[in-house]
């Protein structure tokens, strides 16, 4: 049986914020937080989220849903009165915004879903965003059911597509049709309390991105058909990489081996995972590279010894839009299906990493209709 990716639709952020202005936020919103020593004044943060703070060059824009980022005299939507919000109130925030996002992606007379596989690593609460969507509708003797795929980070949106054909598989309805979502906030995470590079880094990287597709056995519209899905936990790398809970946000822990690691397993995983289905040696192969940071993809295409024109949609992904987390493999394959330069027949090759230390990938096929 095939199985068909299409009806991309990605909804944007409430706010835009150019990188320049973001990097200025975040010097403001320590100093009218100020949860740090005396010794650190304006001088010092500015220093150093000047030099390791992702520039403008690298990244030109981002989404956010927290207004406390944008430039201006405005009422804080998150960190009022000079408090650090804890987890709870930026759970809060997650539903309330997610579950606007999603009245939006189904909106009164849209056609819903079988099943539906919510996908997010930035915000837990239950019911979810996605569950209490879905018991607003007016039920049928085809009712939507709910699974969610969390806390997976950046490679999510490939175990999800699993999860959606297992689903796809077992039913035996006409036209079952499984959609997914993904909803990441990630600028919801801020952390005033540290100047480390890593956490300036992640800072200066992520943003926020909500999208949904739909997988079925027909295609509907232009798409993509899946050809194959691997992954990779590489061996002693459990350390490496996490994402953890605290008491008022989540925390990301990047080890400086992580490049190493993933370059010393790439091509094997990537040749292995071509091995699987009969390849045409003269098929144009694009490559999805989950932007980690712009590194991640010099890096792959220096391994693999990719074109600049083979990662397009990867960096202009990057460049307009940053890490949107498990948001952004779809955000690319959206890009590759609006740009009509792809043309049918493509092999599309998507690499996402994340904790575990896991190595995600897949191969599809681009269909025009």
């Amino acid at each position: 049986m095939s199985f068909y990716l299409s009806k991309f639709h990605s909804i944007r952020p409430r706010y835009e914020l150019n990188q320049s202005d973001a990097l200025t936020c975040l010097v403001k919103l320590r100093l009218n937080l100020r949860p740090f020593p005396d010794s650190w004044d304006r001088e010092i943060i500015e220093k150093r989220i000047s030099r390791f703070g992702l520039a403008s060059s690298q990244i030109t824009h981002r989404g956010t849903e927290v207004l406390d980022y944008m430039p201006g005299d405005h009422e804080m939507s998150l960190f009022h009165g000079g408090e650090i919000p804890d987890l709870t109130a930026r759970m809060s925030f997650f539903k309330s915004r997610a579950t606007e996002v999603m009245s939006q992606f189904y909106l009164e007379g849209s056609q819903k879903p079988d099943h539906l596989v919510h996908v997010t690593c930035t915000g837990y609460i239950a019911p979810s965003a996605a569950q209490e969507t879905v018991a607003t509708w007016k039920q049928n003797e085809r009712t939507t059911t709910v699974t969610h795929a969390y806390h997976m980070g950046c490679y999510a949106s490939l175990p999800a597509i699993r999860i959606a054909q297992g689903f796809q598989s077992a039913s035996t309805l006409k036209h079952h049709v499984v959609d997914i979502v993904h909803q990441e906030i990630c600028s919801l995470h801020f952390d005033p309390t540290s100047l480390e590079a890593e956490q300036i880094v992640v800072q200066s990287l992520f943003s926020d991105g909500h999208i949904r597709y739909r997988l079925s056995d027909e295609l509907e519209g232009s798409g993509f058909q899946i050809l194959a899905l691997k992954e990779l936990l590489i061996p002693e790398t459990t350390e490496m990489m996490s994402w953890v809970p605290s008491s008022t946000h989540f925390t990301m822990h990047l080890g400086r081996e992580v490049p190493l690691k993933i370059k010393n397993a790439l091509k094997p995983f990537v040749d292995s995972l071509l091995a699987e289905f009969n390849a045409d040696q003269d098929s144009e192969i694009i490559f999805a590279i989950h932007p980690g940071g712009p590194k991640v993809i010099d890096a792959v295409e220096n391994e693999l010894s990719l074109t600049v024109e083979q990662t397009v949609e990867s960096r202009a992904v990057l460049k307009n839009f940053g890490n949107m987390s498990s948001a952004t493999l779809p955000h690319i394959w959206e890009a590759i299906l609006k740009n009509q330069n792809r043309k049918a027949g493509a092999l599309v090759v998507s690499l996402a990493f994340g904790p575990g230390l896991t190595m995600s990938g897949s191969v599809f096929k681009l269909c025009r209709l």
